[in-house]
């Protein structure tokens, strides 16, 4: 069941409106025992769900998610960029997706087509400062693509000077996400240049992800089955992987693209676990198949 908001909006007034409905946050006091004020720290409050977000520095800064989104749009209006934006809200963070409805980019050598956008985040938990991620989508399938690596100083946390500036701060970055296509083109080329045989594509999955269910359909857009087995005698439960090309090798670029085109065409995914997946796949887009297979994924 979804349990998000979300906003689709392609105006400045549009994500005015929209941003009005988000979650409102406020700093204030904390105290010991109900009685023993705390002077060196605050604590965040979401006003809107009646809820303690996070204990904080008393040089946190607050940014509220309308003034963060309604500050990207009035960026892109300032640069003359039309865009799509699409506004999700679930638990203490928020997200803005947006799409540049100019900007195309044709990898003439790779055969490949993206839409440049990027994703903005904003947390009143500090899971996450201010952030803003480049967002493309691979055109033949419309996959969304989420890369945090992407050059320096992405994310400002809140207690820095910057917030005072953050019209700036945003203009900047989305500055930088327009003049860094070739990074993508280069990435995308060595992962087009690296394979492995399906057995390993398993063991790869199997770290990246916990969740059977993910597996299942990550497996299945690389026509690899994953059942789940019951021995009728001991009743223990196991599980199979099934596949007929047994000679086949599957590219990093491949497995990246199983990962992505599910979380963007498969079942309707929350913002969190979104994202949760992102992470993975980017995690897959820049570690060589030879250290995936042991590479330590933390938690979510």
């Amino acid at each position: 069941m979804k349990t998000y908001n979300e906003f689709r909006c392609q105006t400045v007034g549009d994500v005015q409106a929209a941003t009005e409905k988000l979650d409102v946050a406020e700093i204030g006091k904390i105290t010991y025992n109900d009685t023993l004020p705390i002077t060196t720290h605050k604590g965040v409050y979401n006003t809107t769900q009646k809820k303690f977000c996070n204990v904080v520095s008393s040089s946190y800064h607050l940014v509220q998610h309308k003034e963060y989104f309604d500050s990207v749009a009035e960026a892109l209006q300032r640069l003359n960029i039309p865009f799509n934006m699409t506004i999700t809200q679930q638990g203490h963070k928020a997200f803005a997706d947006v799409e540049f409805l100019n900007k195309t980019i044709e990898f003439k050598t790779l055969n490949e087509k993206f839409t440049t956008g990027f994703r903005a985040t904003n947390s009143y938990n500090k899971l996450v400062g201010l952030n803003i991620a480049p967002r493309f989508t691979r055109l033949v399938c419309t996959n969304g693509m989420i890369l945090s690596t992407f050059g320096d100083n992405f994310s400002v946390r809140h207690n820095q000077v910057i917030v005072t500036e953050l019209e700036k701060f945003v203009e900047v970055k989305i500055g930088q996400i327009i003049s860094a296509d070739d990074k993508l083109q280069q990435w995308v080329s060595v992962c087009m240049q690296d394979s492995t045989e399906w057995q390993t594509v398993v063991k790869i999955i199997e770290k990246l992800f916990t969740s059977f269910k993910y597996r299942q359909e990550i497996l299945k857009r690389l026509d690899i089955t994953l059942v789940k087995k019951k021995d009728e005698k001991t009743k223990k439960k196991t599980k199979e992987y099934i596949f007929d090309d047994v000679t086949r090798k599957f590219t990093r670029w491949e497995i990246y693209n199983s990962i992505t085109n599910y979380l963007s065409n498969g079942e309707h995914i929350a913002p969190l676990m979104y994202e949760y997946g992102q992470k993975r796949a980017e995690t897959v887009l820049l570690t060589p198949i030879n250290k995936l297979v042991t590479i330590e994924v933390p938690n979510v």
